[in-house]
């Protein structure tokens, strides 16, 4: 990684990455065991989506660069979903990085 990609390997954030997907997956399987059949499958997997971009945020595993695709994402979205989802993201973003 250091001959080719010029830097140094980022164990670091590689590190935070993983905690969010094991504290979304810790979660979901506790969803998906007591609520027991396929109406705890399906929670789970609905909620495995915020609990990850919350792990995210809670680990501080995004940088600026991340930050600012999603908020280029957000604005190319439809109307109703951008007016919905940027207020929070801009909430997540103040709370959890003082940006």
């Amino acid at each position: 990684y250091k001959k080719f990609m010029k830097q140094r390997f980022p164990i670091t954030s590689i590190l935070r990455i993983f905690l969010a997907s094991a504290l979304m997956g810790c979660v979901a399987l506790f969803l998906a065991e007591s609520i027991k059949g396929p109406v705890g499958l399906i929670f789970a997997l609905i909620i495995s989506l915020p609990l990850y971009i919350l792990g995210l945020f809670l680990t501080r595993s995004l940088t600026s660069e991340d930050i600012d695709l999603v908020e280029a994402g957000i604005g190319r979205m439809p109307e109703a979903w951008s007016r919905m989802i940027q207020p929070i993201f801009t909430w997540l973003i103040k709370f959890f990085y003082s940006r």
